[in-house]
């Protein structure tokens, strides 16, 4: 009996059942070789974008979490590295231009309280209380 190498039987998989365009194959939980789910993630090749929990990403990288119920975060993220950030924003701020991603401070004259973002905090190192916090979000003019 001969063996059958990974390439060859990729190879086979795809005469026989050709992925779908913007499909990222998997080995899926039931040790399927060639699984695809273009609704769990998706690679769209013409914009550049990637799609976690949709086939039709609008962004970069567009996650959703897809469910009302589903008591999860959208993204969670984790840095063992207590002496780096743990989020980095880099942009361009212009003095006096409001539009950019970055808007320098003393370029605003108005700022109107809009809401807040809820993020939940869980603090390995047991300094800070774990929980829900907010950040304020502004227009701005």
């Amino acid at each position: 009996m001969s063996s059958v190498t990974n390439d060859q039987l990729q190879d086979l998989i795809n005469q026989v059942v050709p992925p779908t365009a913007g499909s990222i194959p998997f080995v899926d939980n039931d040790g399927i070789f060639f699984a695809e789910d273009n609704d769990g993630i998706y690679f769209d090749k013409t914009n550049v974008r990637l799609g976690i929990g949709l086939a039709s990403p609008t962004g970069k990288a567009h996650i959703n979490q897809g469910s009302t119920t589903g008591a999860i975060p959208s993204i969670h993220l984790e840095q063992d590295d207590v002496s780096e950030e743990i989020m980095r924003f880099t942009g361009s701020a212009t003095t006096g231009v409001l539009t950019q991603t970055l808007v320098a401070g003393a370029s605003v004259t108005t700022a109107t309280k809009a809401g807040f973002i809820r993020v939940n905090v869980q603090d390995e190192g047991n300094v800070m209380t774990d929980g829900n916090y907010y950040i304020q979000v502004y227009t701005i003019t």
